[in-house]
């Protein structure tokens, strides 16, 4: 935005994986001009988890009295 408050540029956000991409080749500074693609830097990657996950320690967190306070989740 400007000074005066009026938009200048756009971009859209996607989900990861896929990021913006001027697919349209449009103005660089519109979102209509951007689609979704699927991330190539992502493509092959792989996650391996350590450990597993058990049931119970779940945890929310809420504002009570002005500070910020952990307890057990919903099970």
């Amino acid at each position: 935005m400007d000074s005066g408050g009026n938009t200048t540029a756009t971009r859209p956000v996607y989900p990861f994986p896929y990021v913006a991409k001027n697919t349209t080749g449009g103005p660089a500074d519109d979102a209509g001009s951007y689609t979704p693609v699927r991330s190539t830097a992502e493509a092959n990657l792989t996650l391996n988890r350590l450990g597993s996950c058990r049931s119970g320690y779940e945890t929310e967190g809420n504002w009570v009295h002005g500070e910020w306070v952990v307890s057990k989740g919903k099970a």
